[in-house]
């Protein structure tokens, strides 16, 4: 469940900057991923992407690919871009 929030706040970024450049969907998401322990556990990219798509669907971002870019010495994750139409 500590995934789930995390990607919650992925998505709705996502969607704020999809809004904002006129993006009517969603295809791609690469986002960075640190070091993150939320509720006691480690966020798991798999985990991450899972609970994005679920979170996703319905909506413009429905089936969109995630990439989730592990970084090293980072803590937290950011969104780093999206592509869409």
């Amino acid at each position: 469940m500590h995934d789930f929030h995390a990607a919650d706040k992925i998505l709705k970024i996502a969607l704020e900057n999809a809004k904002e450049n006129g993006l009517k969907k969603i295809d791609k998401m690469v986002v960075e991923l640190g070091h993150v322990i939320e509720h006691g556990e480690e966020i798991l990219a798999e985990n991450l992407k899972f609970n994005v798509r679920m979170l996703a669907k319905g909506g413009l971002a429905e089936g969109v690919e995630i990439v989730v870019l592990k970084k090293e010495g980072m803590r937290g994750y950011r969104l780093k871009e999206i592509e869409g139409e």
